[in-house]
Formats: structure tokens, sequence, C-alpha cells
């Protein structure tokens, strides 16, 4: 198993970057190589997507030091815990595990440095939704365009 590695990726139908683009995947996601192609490789997403992704965005190691989290806005910055700068971004049902510190929720960033995002711009991922919070999300959404 590899994981991504960018805030988010495209997955193409071929192994070329001008290819069409089949699906996307978020930091953290668990993908199963299905083969390798030079400085790509063939993945298989959670949700059975299959699509090519560079190297490059793949890593070997996931860090799952702490509870997972889902991010809850659109876009969070991750910054570098020792100097506030910033480190990536994660969007929005990005999963990832972090430690809760204070109000910030230390995570391993994109980049592989430790970073932190505030702890309000994220829900543990187990935490069930009411009614009335999905009806406000799916809000959220109106006039965006699908992938």
């Amino acid at each position: 198993m590899r994981y991504i590695n960018k805030t988010i990726v495209d997955l193409r139908g071929e192994a070329c970057a001008n290819s069409e683009r089949v699906s996307q995947a978020l930091f953290g996601t668990e993908v199963k190589v299905r083969c390798d192609q030079g400085e790509w490789s063939e993945v298989e997403t959670p949700d059975a997507y299959r699509g090519f992704v560079e190297d490059r965005h793949l890593s070997q190691t996931h860090l799952s030091k702490g509870e997972q989290w889902k991010v809850k806005d659109a876009i969070v910055l991750v910054r570098r815990l020792s100097d506030d700068a910033i480190l990536g971004r994660l969007a929005f049902d990005t999963r990832f595990f972090a430690e809760l510190t204070g109000e910030r929720l230390v995570l391993m960033s994109p980049s592989g440095e430790a970073g932190y995002i505030p702890r309000g711009t994220a829900d543990i991922a187990s935490a069930t939704a009411n009614l009335a919070g999905l009806v406000q999300l799916a809000r959220a959404f109106v006039g965006i365009p699908y992938l």
C-alpha cells in the first residue's frame, strides 16, 4: 500500500499528465498499487476508482499517531509548528491522523513535516452528522462544479 502525499491528486486514464482525469484522491488516501510504469503507477482507491498517478505523489509511510480526523472546511492551511509558515493545504473531507494539543491538531503535513491546523477546522472522523448539519453542508456546495 501507498499513500497520497499531496493535497489533491488527479488519477489519469493513462500514464501521462495530458491524459483524461478519471478521478481524484485526497492527501492521506491509502491506495493499492496495481502496476508501476516508469514514473507513474496505476493505483486503486478504497472506493474502487483506478487511474495513474505520478510516483512523486505517493509515499510509503503514513502517520497514524492520534485519532483520525476529517476536514470540515473547504480548504484548511497546514502551518509549521516552529514558525507558522504555510506547509500545505488540506481539502474538505480529507482524513488524517492527529493529536489534539490545546486548540491545535498536530499532524504530518503533505510535505512530511510536523504541522498543525486549528481544532475547529476538523471533526473526529467517526462522528455522526445530524440532519441540519447535512443540509447546511449540502447548501455549501451549491454552484460548485463537480469533477
